[in-house]
């Protein structure tokens, strides 16, 4: 809601794509509905309770844990409400929203599962279970290990929304990734498709840019070209992507300094404008540049949280 306000705020700047969240402990809820609570806090301790997250054991209890987490059928009424809430009828996509993302000596690029559905009560039953499990994958737990950030303390949040279909994914940190306490730039990175291509982790590099908040029209600065060699679009079955290869050198952002420039200077605003909105310090933000049939674009911020190094 707040997401939609801003946007509606931006003078065109930005849009919001709408939906619901389900917000942390929701998934505690829906195990306690189901009489699973107390089975899952015990599971629970027992993975906490394993020295060596490296060990066989500690990977069986994570695996015992998340498939017990993704079996749990969330309750109806909150699968009704989810989907009588979206803004438009069809694809869907359950995106991950931890409290435990980016913190200190530990990346969460690729960690947590964002899912697509076909946003029928169904699909959006599976992406929901599917995402509050991805919690608990071996990775994830060996990740917070890492980082001596205790498993009873991760807890999830999902943002559900209407699947877009993007020219440009982007994610944006309005603060220097690599120097503490410097956010005299807007620093972005971009991918043809999904935004999942930057989530993953994907083999190349995508599009790395960086823009001076103080003169975002001149201050543009093209730090690496696109070396990927695909991009996920939604896929003809409602809920599913397809992976399709693209030839990067022959994307406008690749051929056009002045269209990357252009594209740098709006997103470097729309960073501005998020940060300076929730009042909450330099953000991590997500979202996407839409193409409508008339070559008319859109750029919107799917979610924002506090970023941290």
């Amino acid at each position: 809601a707040q997401m939609l306000a801003t946007a509606a705020a931006s003078n065109g700047l930005f849009d919001a794509p709408g939906g619901c969240a389900l917000p942390y402990g929701t998934m505690q809820v829906s195990l306690e509905a189901a009489g699973k609570l107390a089975e899952f806090e015990q599971k629970l301790s027992n993975l906490e309770g394993i020295a060596d997250a490296l060990s066989p054991e500690f990977e069986a209890a994570c695996e015992d844990l998340r498939a017990f987490v993704e079996a749990v059928e969330p309750p109806a009424s909150l699968v009704e409400a989810v989907a009588k809430a979206m803004p438009v009828s069809g694809a869907a996509i359950c995106r991950s929203s931890a409290n435990v993302e980016d913190l200190e000596g530990m990346s969460a690029a690729g960690l947590y599962d964002s899912l697509a559905c076909d946003g029928t009560p169904a699909g959006l039953a599976t992406a929901i279970r599917g995402v509050w499990a991805s919690l608990y994958t071996h990775r994830a737990c060996v990740s917070r290990w890492r980082a001596g950030v205790g498993q009873s303390t991760a807890h999830m949040a999902i943002l559900v929304q209407p699947l877009l279909n993007p020219a440009y994914s982007f994610v944006l940190h309005t603060s220097s990734p690599l120097v503490a306490g410097d956010d005299r730039c807007v620093h972005m990175e971009l991918a043809v498709g999904l935004g999942e291509t930057l989530a993953s982790g994907a083999e190349g590099t995508p599009y790395r840019i960086e823009v001076d908040k103080a003169d975002p029209e001149r201050g543009v600065k093209t730090l690496a070209l696109s070396s990927l060699s695909y991009a996920l679009r939604p896929g003809s079955v409602p809920g599913k992507y397809d992976r399709v290869a693209v030839d990067y050198s022959n994307e406008p952002l690749t051929k056009s300094s002045e269209q990357r420039n252009a594209l740098g200077a709006h997103l470097c605003r729309v960073g501005v404008a998020v940060e300076n909105a929730v009042a909450g310090g330099p953000q991590d933000i997500e979202g996407c540049f839409v193409m409508d049939g008339q070559g008319n674009g859109t750029v919107y911020v799917v979610q924002t949280r506090p970023f941290t190094m």
